[in-house]
Formats: C-alpha cells, structure tokens, sequence
C-alpha cells in the first residue's frame, strides 16, 4: 500500500481532529484578553504555545490533505503558507475582541507552521529512502 492509500482510510477521523484543532485555536485566541490564557501562563509561556499550537495544526491540515492528494513538496509551502495566514487573520481579528496584534505571537505561529512542515518532509524522504 502507499502512504496515500494508508491514511486516506482514516480521512473522517483526520477531519474530525483538523477541525477539534482549529476550533481550539480560534476559541483561546479570540477570547477576551481578561479571560485568556494570560492570567493562567506568564507571557512568554503563553508565546510559547503557539508554536507546538500553529505546528500541530499544520500537520493535521498536511495529513488531511495527503488524503486527498500526493504531498509534494509545493503542496506543503502551500499548506505552511495557509496555516500562517490563519494566524495572521487571527492577530487581526484579536483587535476586535479587546486583545492586541502581536508579532511575537504570528512568528511563532509561523516557526510552528514551518517546523511541522519541515518533520513531515524529513519523514516521509527517510521513509521513501527506506523502502529502496
């Protein structure tokens, strides 16, 4: 079996998971800043998260998507492109919810997006390379 055929029988599931993700993300980053999770983290522990957030994010959008076509290497900066435009549509909408735009915060999204697209890429050469 390929890889394609291997995780498109878990498509439903994945898509479930994609939208659990992106659900979460939107809900913490659009609450008011009074009630985000900057009374419970210190703020860079709060900048922190963004990075394991925008990462697991775009490799549950690069899995959803390797369901449905072949996970080029265009396919994958196009996926990293789309996760960091969500977080900078995002930081723009968090100015109307009483919460600030921060640049910090779309870097880290960004580096999130970047890494998960970077280990996915890694992964699957080493895994093509294995079965030569």
């Amino acid at each position: 079996m390929t890889e394609k055929t291997d995780i498109a029988q878990f498509r439903g599931h994945l898509i479930v998971a994609w939208l659990l993700t992106m659900a979460t993300i939107l809900v913490l980053s659009l609450l008011p800043e009074s009630n985000s999770d900057a009374d419970l983290l210190s703020p860079a522990m709060a900048n922190l998260g963004h990075i394991p957030a925008y990462g697991l994010l775009a490799l549950m959008t690069i899995l959803v998507v390797s369901t449905m076509v072949r996970p080029t290497l265009m396919v994958l900066l196009a996926t990293i492109l789309a996760v960091s435009a969500m977080g900078a549509v995002v930081e723009v909408l968090q100015l109307y919810v009483g919460r600030t735009f921060s640049t910090t915060d779309l870097l880290a999204d960004i580096l999130g997006a970047i890494l998960a697209g970077a280990g996915y890429y890694s992964v699957a050469a080493w895994r093509r390379g294995r079965s030569r």
